[in-house]
Parts: structure tokens; C-alpha cells; sequence
């Protein structure tokens, strides 16, 4: 993905988001599937997949479901995977020609974990106008119509969506998810 070896319907945000994950050889022992079973809040695909709405595959002895990304997260480290159940794939929808991504988190130094994820996409050809707040306490929040969230120097949206993602206003954890969610914007291409 990160090397363009396959082909990108996400208009450059999944080889990008591939890109900063840990180190190239860390990267690269690991799987998109093994990072959404293992939930990590702060880990990257988990938001990414929400953003994107994928759909999961998940096959185990009692069959086939279909699982949506943005919901397939219930906490740290858990999920709806039950017991023999492993993720086989996921469906992505292919984003439209005129479709701009943005994604930013912080880390303390590259390669770490995130302390704070923004993600938004604009899709108008779609009506598809989402962004997420990730890297929190649990499941990302998705924010299904952020098209308030999209204009720029829009502050008190994003502010108002942080604090509904359970960071209080003035602390740490809301100044730097607000900061993240408007360097995702800032970054939309």
C-alpha cells in the first residue's frame, strides 16, 4: 500500500497513513486486519478505517459477518470479534475523482503511537463530508456530517466535537485533538 504496489481508491490517504506508521520494518510484519483486531485506540487504522466507513469481513465456525468499521471498535483493546473469529477482509469505498482526505496525530516521535488523530474527508460527488477523532480513551468518535467542521477557522465546531468525544475544554487532551482535527482539515487535498 504504502509503495503504490496496489491500487489507490483512496486518492493518496492510506499510502500516506501507511507511510507513518512505526518503522518500515515494523510495517511491514504487520497486517491492516491484525491492527483493527488488536484496537488499539491510538493506532492509525482503526480511525482510518472508520473515516473511510469500511466494512470488515469476519469469518469464524458460525459463519460470515460484515461488520462496520466505525462501530467494530467498542473500547480499548476490544472489539465485536468473537471467540474464533478472525477479520479476512475489508470493503472500502472507492472515493470519487473530486473526494479530498486530510489525517494528522501527534506523537511525541515518529513511529510512537498517537497522542491525538484527526481524519476528515470531503467528498462532494458522494455527499460525504466525515471526519474522526481518534487516538481516545476507546473507540473513535465519527463525526458522520462535518461539513460545519470543514470550513475553515471553524473553532467552536471542532472544540464542541472534541468535548463530545469526552475531553474536557482547557485540558491537554481537547487543545491537542482540536489541534489535530485542524491540521486534518488544513491538510485536505
Amino acid at each position: 500500500m504504502e509503495d503504490g504496489a496496489i491500487e489507490d481508491f483512496s486518492r493518496g490517504l492510506l499510502p500516506f497513513v501507511a507511510h507513518g506508521i512505526a518503522y518500515r520494518a515494523i510495517r511491514n510484519r504487520g497486517t491492516v486486519g491484525g491492527s483493527l483486531a488488536h484496537a488499539d485506540p491510538a493506532g492509525d487504522w482503526v480511525s482510518v478505517m472508520a473515516l473511510l466507513d469500511a466494512t470488515l469481513i469476519v469469518r469464524g465456525g458460525s459463519g460470515e459477518r460484515h461488520l462496520p468499521a466505525a462501530s467494530f471498535v467498542t473500547g480499548p483493546l476490544t472489539t465485536q470479534l468473537q471467540t474464533g473469529e478472525l477479520i479476512v477482509g475489508l470493503r472500502i469505498p472507492k472515493l470519487s475523482s473530486q473526494a479530498r482526505a486530510g489525517y494528522f496525530k501527534f506523537n511525541r516521535k515518529p513511529g510512537e503511537f498517537a497522542d491525538a488523530i484527526g481524519a476528515v474527508i470531503d467528498d462532494p460527488q458522494r455527499g460525504v463530508r466525515r471526519a474522526v477523532i481518534g487516538a481516545t480513551e476507546g473507540a473513535p468518535l465519527v463525526i458522520p456530517d462535518a461539513a460545519e467542521l470543514l470550513r475553515s477557522g471553524s473553532e467552536a465546531p471542532i472544540s464542541k466535537a472534541v468535548t463530545s468525544a469526552g475531553f474536557h475544554a482547557g485540558t491537554y487532551e481537547h487543545r491537542v485533538h482540536c489541534a489535530a482535527i485542524n491540521r486534518a482539515v488544513a491538510r485536505l487535498q
